[in-house]
């Protein structure tokens, strides 16, 4: 009987460390990644279809999770800050309220945004964000880094720094538990 569980057991981890892996976009094509996530688990992401003007869901997926955090500019410190992270086959669009209600607002097109993103003690950049007035999202082309980061990691952290008129900063962390297996089953089947 030993045996015989010994060797499901054996089958079933290499099942599932085969059944982890997948394949992100990248701007040259697609990057191969294995990740952590066992298959058929979503974690704390979810996977989602994009509606038409009736509020019909499209072809078109997304995958989103939600976090919680602190935010601190000329009026505050260390406020409660509310977080969705949207990601789309190949961009990222974070959705910042802050006091856990208020959506951010940015001055000036030429205000500079800048995230950064902190796993296992290093520091990544990952350059530029833009800011839309219509949907008060920051969005994010540079995915690659990020996305590898969601895959090795269980958990990061992400620093948005806005300057326009004064300095604002938006810290929360990112749970990764699902991320890739989400991912996969939104954009690659």
């Amino acid at each position: 009987m030993k045996k015989i569980s010994s060797i499901a057991l054996t089958v079933l981890t290499v099942v599932l460390l085969v059944g982890c892996a997948s394949i992100v976009p990248s701007d040259a094509g697609y990057v191969y990644m294995s990740g952590i996530t066992p298959a058929g688990d979503n974690g704390v992401w979810k996977a989602k279809s994009y509606v038409d003007e009736f509020r019909n869901p499209t072809d078109k997926r997304y995958i989103v999770t939600q976090s919680v955090g602190t935010f601190s500019n000329s009026a505050t410190n260390g406020s409660k800050l509310y977080a969705e992270i949207i990601v789309n086959r190949n961009s990222v669009e974070i959705n910042l309220l802050e006091y856990g209600s208020y959506p951010i607002s940015v001055i000036g097109s030429d205000s500079s945004i800048d995230v950064r993103i902190n796993v296992n003690g290093e520091t990544i950049e990952l350059g530029r964000a833009w800011f839309s007035e219509s949907t008060k999202r920051l969005t994010i082309y540079n995915t690659l880094p990020l996305f590898k980061a969601l895959v090795e990691n269980p958990e990061i952290t992400m620093l948005v720094t806005i300057n326009d008129y004064g300095l604002s900063k938006y810290l929360f962390d990112i749970n990764s538990a699902g991320f890739e297996y989400t991912y996969h089953e939104a954009f690659l089947k």
